[in-house]
């Protein structure tokens, strides 16, 4: 079994490569893929990068995945933010992964109307976790 901590602090670690998550079509994978972003996120929340938001982001806002991918990314989210203290580290990475995101999608000129309704969720996730104050 992969150790999940070392899959954090690796230079290139591939659970971080766009390349490789993106290329994920069946829903066993990609929820694998969620399970291991979150353990990372829990075990080496301080070698937490934008990276690692822009993969969670991908699991959560990609209209293409399945409810269930979705649904596993959301609670990832939670997970991670409640599982780590000073939550407004986790808080911190999450928001500049969401601002990178942003930009990159605001680079390409066509609209990307398919990201538009996932975005409302991603809103309403982050407006749960702010109910709770962030250590």
């Amino acid at each position: 079994m992969l150790n999940l901590c070392s899959l954090a602090t690796s230079k290139a670690s591939f659970l971080l490569n766009e390349r490789l998550y993106t290329r994920l079509t069946s829903e066993t994978d990609q929820i694998w893929a969620i399970r291991a972003l979150e353990a990372t996120g829990i075990r080496s929340p301080r070698e937490m990068s934008v990276d690692w938001a822009l993969a969670a982001i991908y699991f959560l806002a990609n209209p293409r995945h399945s409810r269930s991918v979705q649904a596993a990314a959301e609670s990832m989210f939670v997970n991670v933010l409640n599982g780590v203290q000073p939550r407004i580290d986790v808080a911190n990475v999450i928001v500049s992964g969401l601002e990178e995101w942003l930009r990159q999608v605001s680079l390409i000129l066509q609209p990307l109307s398919c990201f538009s309704s996932n975005f409302g969720r991603m809103d309403q996730l982050f407006r749960q976790g702010s109910h709770q104050p962030l250590d």
